[in-house]
């Protein structure tokens, strides 16, 4: 049978759903990969309604268990995995990294601050030592609080880009 499926758009991970070409896995192992191997490695299925997703992760995990033979206290030898949690897991995890980015940059710049105001005095300290005006120039110090935010930028933004490429499931295994 041959047939076009509703439009889907774009999913969690950035692949496009609607660049999916469904077969028959006996024309695909031996047509199109060439070989005789009888594993699945992957399949995605979709519930009636997002009621109903629950329900059908407990059958296809049951169904599943059954087929592989795993008995009861075994560990499954596969994975079922619920979109939806991994899609509000993403979120969550977006929203730790935008977190941790603004942590670094508040304590940058308050760290930058103190340094200024601890600048500040020892510098009025030494010109009173040494009978010397004390020049402080407020463009020299906004930039001294500028840089230190851009630090703090760079601190929090290198480790949150490395966290947002990671897959959620592995992220949410080492949280």
């Amino acid at each position: 049978m041959v047939g076009i499926l509703t439009s889907k758009g774009q999913g969690t991970c950035g692949q496009d759903q609607d660049d999916v070409i469904l077969m028959p896995w006996t024309t695909l192992v031996r047509r199109i990969i060439g070989t005789r191997a009888d594993t699945v490695g992957n399949i995605m299925v979709s519930a009636r309604s997002p009621e109903a997703v629950a329900e059908a992760q407990r059958d296809i995990t049951a169904l599943l268990r059954q087929r592989h033979h795993t008995a009861e206290n075994a560990d499954e030898d596969f994975q079922v995995r619920n979109l939806a949690e991994m899609q509000n897991a993403a979120q969550e995890q977006t929203k730790t990294i935008f977190q941790f980015l603004t942590e670094a940059v508040v304590l940058a710049t308050v760290g930058g601050l103190i340094g200024l105001l601890l600048g500040i005095g020892a510098a009025k300290y030494m010109a009173a030592q040494a009978q010397w005006p004390a020049l402080l120039s407020p463009k020299v110090m906004a930039g001294t609080l500028l840089l230190a935010g851009l630090a703090g930028i760079i601190a929090g933004f290198y480790p949150a880009l490395r966290a947002s490429r990671l897959d959620p499931i592995d992220a949410l295994r080492f949280e």
